[in-house]
């Protein structure tokens, strides 16, 4: 203790307290150790080399659902089927210098922790295992919902919440990155820009909630035609789509971009403002030449997407549902 008789330490013998041999009241130590481990207010048993139960207290019993009776002298795979490969395992780590580790397991509904401790004879050989199983479920819930919580968190920042295509701020990433990726492997890359025609007139016409649907019918039809295709769809901006076709040339890039618009245009959906009376798609395909000049990969990035606005507006001035190419 300190001068104010405080608690600074302490100083003694480092014991097991399971070897000492002491009577106090008449009552021995070790039947008091049994006591404990009989009546601890959590599952706990032994397990032998060979996967037997060798010991096991009144809470393994109530976990296993058999009685002690009945508990001891099984293989634990017979109780906890998934425990059994794993404390054999602890035991090859054990004899190797190593450790055991914690295992989880679910038991009737419910998780559980089991803290394995090696059990050693005098002559400090492990003979055995120490299982303690201490109910986790609790937490386990608690980390699911964060774990779930987390994901609609990085799912809500990467994707537009009307359309359930990727966002503008993703499509900047990813472009940046696959042009990076481009430079490093002089393969091909392509990039699709897609306006909806006379959006401004559908909405005008038929009113915000009617071009919200109209969006986001689009958007799914465009995201149907692309599955296989290896692209995927971000909303740019407005009525304004997008698609990276990482490995395309411009033929299967422009072959994949008249698939698009034609998909949109068999919906069918009525317009009276536009030219075919429907709700058609422009689109500008840009691809990357194979011996683009040693330029940092954001500006190859920019340069891509820029040409295929170039072409998105070429298309619209052309006449509108239509697809234009060129190569950067």
């Amino acid at each position: 203790f300190d001068d104010g008789y405080g608690l600074m330490g302490f100083r003694g013998v480092e014991r097991v307290v399971a070897s000492i041999s002491l009577y106090s009241a008449g009552i021995s130590t070790a039947i008091e150790l049994d006591t404990i481990y009989a009546t601890a207010p959590i599952a706990m048993c032994v397990v032998d080399r060979n996967g037997l139960l060798i010991s096991a207290n009144e809470h393994h019993g109530l976990l296993s659902g058999r009685s002690l009776f009945d508990t001891s002298g099984a293989h634990i795979s017979l109780l906890h089927p998934e425990l059994a490969e794993k404390l054999q395992n602890d035991f090859y780590n054990l004899d190797s210098g190593g450790h055991a580790s914690d295992h989880e397991v679910h038991i009737g509904g419910r998780d559980y922790a089991v803290s394995v401790t090696p059990v050693r004879n005098a002559s400090s050989m492990i003979t055995a295992l120490s299982l303690a199983y201490f109910d986790i479920t609790e937490r386990k819930s608690l980390e699911y919902k964060l774990k779930e919580a987390n994901e609609r968190l990085r799912y809500m920042s990467i994707h537009d919440h009307l359309t359930g295509a990727y966002n503008r701020r993703f499509f900047d990433a990813i472009i940046r990155r696959e042009a990076a990726l481009y430079k490093r492997r002089a393969g091909k890359l392509s990039v699709i820009l897609i306006d909806i025609d006379y959006f401004k007139f559908y909405n005008d016409k038929y009113g915000h909630v009617a071009g919200d649907e109209c969006l986001t019918q689009v958007a799914s039809t465009m995201q149907e035609s692309l599955a296989g295709v290896g692209g995927e769809l971000y909303r740019y901006g407005g009525e304004e789509f997008a698609v990276v076709l990482p490995e395309y040339d411009a033929s299967s890039a422009h072959e994949v971009c008249e698939s698009l618009r034609a998909a949109v245009y068999d919906l069918k959906t009525p317009h009276t403002g536009s030219d075919c009376n429907y709700v058609t798609i422009s689109a500008g395909v840009a691809t990357m030449h194979e011996t683009q000049e040693d330029a940092p990969a954001a500006n190859l990035a920019a340069k891509l997407v820029k040409a295929a606005d170039a072409a998105l507006y070429q298309a619209k001035n052309a006449g509108r549902n239509r697809v234009e190419a060129v190569i950067v």
